[in-house]
């Protein structure tokens, strides 16, 4: 089975005008479509792809007709292959609902599970929409630790916006990770699939294979003054899995070479 992995989209179809700031920057980068319509085009004519997974923040606080107008632009490249989605900090999960699975608006976490070949593919809610680093609700946890018990002889791959490693980014990591742990560890799965960070990552939390993607919009990076540029690096992972494992990996980054953004890491968030 070929998994392609794409994340943070951060795609609004009108920003907010500002000159300075995390907004500013928004409004200098290149239209997220440009990447993102790069990045589908070449995966998925150079392999044939079983299923597409979206790592959260596919909007920058986007509106319902936002997400259909991006749910309606991967569709031009991906025809009927799957899409499965797990919203981020920036996604509104009303917005989401609405726009992108055509349900009524709700804010209830968005957990679920599906069928993806030989495996059992769960999307597990980290979001709260305003909130950088993530919550991970009780009821989210119980659903999960009692869908694992359900599934417990059967392979799954986890998915979630948050990267779960210490120390895996400058961003702080899901404050909830040590109650993520003990639910993960013993468990069925064997690959986790995350977002938020904007870099590629492979590492194992709770013992299982863990795998970052890279960001579809832009990429921040620490400098030594406390400030942290932001550039057009993008890019996607292509796995390649048989009963869950995890045979093979193909990364692909780009970078158009623009600087778009320098802010103190203090003010992002402003």
């Amino acid at each position: 089975m070929k998994l392609l992995h794409i994340s943070d989209i951060h795609y609004r179809k009108k920003y907010p005008r500002a000159e300075e700031g995390y907004q500013g920057m928004l409004c200098r980068m290149q239209d997220p479509l440009i990447p993102l319509g790069q990045c589908l085009r070449k995966a998925l004519s150079e392999e044939e792809v079983d299923a597409v997974v979206i790592t959260g923040d596919l909007t920058e606080d986007g509106s319902p007709e936002d997400y259909r107008e991006l749910q309606d632009y991967i569709r031009r490249f991906t025809g009927q292959i799957p899409l499965f989605v797990t919203p981020g900090n920036h996604d509104s999960k009303e917005a989401l609902r609405e726009g992108w699975l055509g349900e009524a608006a709700s804010g209830a976490p968005c957990n679920y599970g599906v069928e993806l070949g030989d495996c059992l593919l769960l999307s597990l809610d980290s979001s709260s929409q305003g909130v950088p680093d993530g919550k991970l609700a009780e009821e989210s946890l119980s659903w999960l630790r009692e869908t694992l018990e359900l599934h417990r002889d059967r392979p799954v791959i986890l998915m979630t916006h948050h990267h779960l490693i210490p120390g895996q980014a400058e961003v702080k990591g899901l404050p909830e990770w040590q109650e993520l742990k003990e639910v993960l560890s013993g468990s069925s799965v064997s690959l986790i699939l995350c977002g938020h960070t904007h870099h590629q990552h492979e590492g194992r939390f709770a013992g299982i294979l863990c795998e970052t993607a890279a960001g579809l919009s832009f990429c921040g990076e620490g400098q030594p003054d406390g400030t942290v540029e932001f550039s057009e690096v993008y890019g996607y992972n292509l796995y390649s899995l048989q009963e869950g494992r995890l045979l093979g990996r193909r990364t692909e980054i780009f970078s158009t070479g623009r600087l778009v953004g320098r802010i103190h890491k203090d003010r992002i968030y402003e």
